[in-house]
């Protein structure tokens, strides 16, 4: 799966039934014009698992989130442009399994 920005309308998508994993993935068509491409081609396969592990390690967030931010950014490699970008953050919210997503606080990353 290729790295996405999601537009601001796309934030509509990222409603707290779908970050706490009761609702399943969005469609392409469910997506269409809410999403954009960006410059580079980046696979998003390590951000996934990076996520998937510290989803299930059970850490607490402030203990997990430096570490997970350097894990992410390692797997991305996203230049500078890039990183700040809010869309290319929220873009992978979409494509994660309903069991990734967890109240534990992809919610809170995922706001603005």
């Amino acid at each position: 799966m290729i790295l996405r920005t999601l537009l601001p309308e796309g934030r509509r998508l990222l409603t707290s039934e779908f970050l706490h994993g009761q609702r399943p993935n969005w469609s392409e068509q469910e997506c269409a014009g809410l999403v954009a491409e960006i410059e580079r081609s980046i696979s998003i396969e390590a951000f996934c698992e990076v996520v998937e592990r510290a989803s299930s390690s059970g850490q607490v967030k402030a203990e997990a989130d430096g570490r997970l931010a350097v894990e992410i950014h390692r797997s991305l490699r996203l230049h500078r442009r890039e990183a700040a970008d809010v869309g290319v953050w929220r873009y992978p919210y979409l494509t994660m399994s309903c069991e990734t997503r967890s109240p534990r606080s992809l919610e809170s990353r995922a706001s603005p």
